[in-house]
């Protein structure tokens, strides 16, 4: 890609959000779909900015039932970047 053709010139951030559900209950119920934006943006601090933007794929490994699992992971994008 070149210099000044990105969604922006900050890197993404990675929030991890802890959940009350095992893995197995996440996947089964699609937990992504509940997820919501953070209030603000993490690299901009702007409010209300983060719209869905999809989701992408992580393979789980399932300790005590044993089981590879595949969870969706929910994406933001900043309406705000430019």
């Amino acid at each position: 890609m070149r210099p000044g053709t990105g969604l922006g010139k900050k890197k993404g951030v990675q929030v991890i959000i802890k959940v009350e559900v095992d893995v197995a209950t996440y996947v089964s119920e699609e937990y992504q779909n509940r997820m919501r934006a953070p209030e603000e943006c993490p690299n901009c601090g702007s409010g209300g900015s983060l719209e869905a933007h999809g989701y992408y794929w992580r393979w789980i490994t399932e300790a005590l039932l044993g089981e590879l699992l595949q969870m969706g992971v929910r994406r933001f994008f900043a309406a705000t970047a430019q």
